[in-house]
């Protein structure tokens, strides 16, 4: 017991279990036994998901770096190119795959899956708007020229395709509220 409640003291759970679990083998109806392994049990089982959930975070941390890069990127017409949303794209993938990799490794947490499950999905959603912003450039292009000619100051008055032009910038917020979600977990477990 006196072995268990100093290492207990001393944070070292996985040994005051061991110390706990021996003395009750000699008293197994001391009830301080009981409680003391079981609040041992519990400080371990928190250690070990912290570190699981910290090893996590290590193993995302470049991936998401370079996907928050590219979600501050400047994508407006004025400026981006079709080189710029290839090379996002590119970029993307990688980072998709990467992020598919990790996944194997923490497939035991549900707090780790359902966010890690949401970091993906936003990659995802960022790769189809990226897409359909690659697809509509130059016809957002064009008509960002006409809209400066004509002095209309909306360059997307003569498209066709608003519809693609909203569903691209909904896919977006979703991708923005999917890594939002994705931060504020990470934030409330650390």
């Amino acid at each position: 017991m006196k072995k268990g409640k100093s290492a207990l003291k001393g944070e070292e759970y996985e040994e005051a279990v061991s110390h706990f679990k021996n003395a009750l083998i000699e008293k197994p109806q001391d009830e301080d036994g009981k409680l003391l392994l079981e609040q041992s049990e519990e400080s371990y089982h928190t250690e070990l998901a912290n570190k699981e959930i910290s090893g996590y975070i290590d193993a995302v941390s470049s991936p998401v770096d370079r996907f928050v890069y590219i979600l501050n990127t400047d994508n407006s017409v004025e400026t981006i190119s079709n080189q710029d949303l290839e090379e996002q794209l590119q970029e993307l993938d990688l980072i998709e795959q990467e992020l598919q990799k990790v996944s194997s490794n923490f497939d035991g947490n549900p707090i780790i899956i359902d966010l890690h499950t949401r970091l993906i999905k936003a990659v995802g959603e960022y790769i189809t708007g990226t897409n359909q912003m690659k697809e509509l450039l130059p016809t957002l292009k064009e008509n960002a020229e006409n809209a400066k000619k004509e002095s209309t100051g909306y360059p997307f008055s003569a498209i066709d395709g608003v519809g693609s032009i909203a569903s691209m910038k909904v896919i977006f917020s979703y991708a923005r509220s999917d890594y939002d979600y994705f931060i504020n977990g990470v934030n409330n477990i650390q």
